[in-house]
């Protein structure tokens, strides 16, 4: 019944810069939303890869409508450069609204090229328009992308039906910082696995085995390299990494040689089945790095949710004071190391990898934590809210 009604009302367009193949934290998002909908239900918006192949996307998921930007033989300016094709861009969105009978815009952010696109889109054809922020803006850019933003932002929030962001953390801070708006929270939802197994420490093993998810970025750079030289100091370590990074991105920080092993991006459904096959789960948030404060306090890392329910305990690197150590800390649902202390990043592992007690209580809580963004749950939540 949901489906036959959201269909008479018209589609859904979610606009957001990277969309199927991007691996990037709000691709992944975007395209989880997408498969749960029909190609009569959603349509997504975002800029073509050219460099990825669209293959894996099946034909019953909605269609990805994709700008392309012009290419230029210098790379530095690109992006300014790209500001110039913004009434083409608006107009791209334009003619998806026209041709798939749009009837509402939800525009993910964390592009100001796109959500400015799709904001001016919502005004040229009336279409009522949603933003949801899976970072923080204003507070997070400088140069000309912070004069953007001044007008953007508030823009963007008086002309949102409402205004959703992705953690409650996030929601906290904004919520204090511009008390004059309303905002809700929309969590990440994944396609959670039906049954997940607490798995036992494999004592027969010599090797131990340790796996990194997702990018390597400023916003979790110092700390998953720190994290990763102190195990590669045991020659019986090995660290899996699962990126859409190049190798030579960890190269240059001196993670390389035998006791590193790099795997090509990793669909979700395959990533499942194979987290369980190593030990620990590692998940690190910047301590330093080009980000703001206000950016490391409200960061929640995309790549949490399958380390939850991975069957194995987690080690977090994740400082005080931000909102994603509390969120571990208080659901208990990783073994999380708050200080720049070798000595105690080595202890932490020594206790992930031991003690079955602890990793029993860290497995039994993050499961239970992952129930919270249930993809289920998500496109309920829109369908409820986004109307």
């Amino acid at each position: 019944m949901a489906k036959e009604k959201l269909a008479k009302k018209g589609k859904m367009l979610v606009v957001s810069w990277t969309v199927f193949p991007w691996a990037t934290g709000s691709s992944v998002i975007v395209n989880n939303l997408a498969s749960s909908y029909s190609k009569g239900e959603l349509v997504l918006f975002g800029e073509g890869h050219t460099d990825l192949s669209d293959d894996g996307w099946s034909d019953q998921f909605p269609l990805i409508y994709k700008s392309h930007p012009k290419k230029y033989v210098l790379k530095r300016g690109q992006k300014i450069a790209r500001w110039f094709e913004l009434l083409k861009v608006i107009k791209e969105i334009e003619g998806v609204i026209k041709k798939e009978h749009i009837d509402r815009i939800l525009c993910v952010f964390p592009n100001d090229f796109y959500l400015c696109a799709a904001f001016f889109a919502s005004k040229r054809t009336q279409v009522p328009f949603y933003s949801w922020f899976h970072n923080t803006y204003l507070d997070n850019v400088s140069g000309y992308r912070k004069l953007i933003a001044r007008w953007l932002q508030p823009a963007v929030f008086r002309a949102s039906k409402k205004v959703f962001v992705m953690s409650d953390g996030m929601g906290k801070y904004m919520g204090n910082k511009y008390p004059q708006y309303t905002f809700e929270v929309l969590r990440h939802g994944f396609p959670l696995p039906k049954e997940v197994s607490v798995q036992s420490v494999r004592k027969s093993e010599e090797i131990k085995t340790f796996v990194f998810t997702g990018s390597l970025n400023s916003s979790c750079e110092d700390a998953t390299i720190r994290l990763m030289k102190v195990i590669l100091k045991n020659p019986k370590f090995v660290i899996h990494i699962y990126s859409g990074n190049n190798s030579e991105d960890f190269y240059e920080h001196g993670i390389i040689g035998q006791q590193v092993v790099f795997h090509n991006f990793t669909p979700l459904d395959r990533l499942y089945k194979e987290l369980p096959k190593y030990d620990v789960m590692l998940l690190p948030h910047g301590f330093d790095g080009n980000r703001t404060a206000a950016e490391f306090k409200t960061i929640f890392p995309t790549r949490t949710i399958p380390l939850l329910v991975s069957g194995r305990p987690i080690l977090a690197h994740s400082p005080k004071g931000v909102f994603f150590t509390d969120f571990l800390n208080d659901r208990c649902c990783a073994l999380v190391i708050s200080e720049k202390d070798e000595g105690k990043i080595e202890e932490a592992i020594r206790v992930v990898l031991e003690d079955q007690l602890v990793i029993n209580e860290i497995v039994e809580n993050a499961v239970q934590t992952a129930k919270l963004f249930d993809l289920n749950s998500l496109k309920a939540e829109i369908e409820k809210k986004v109307n």
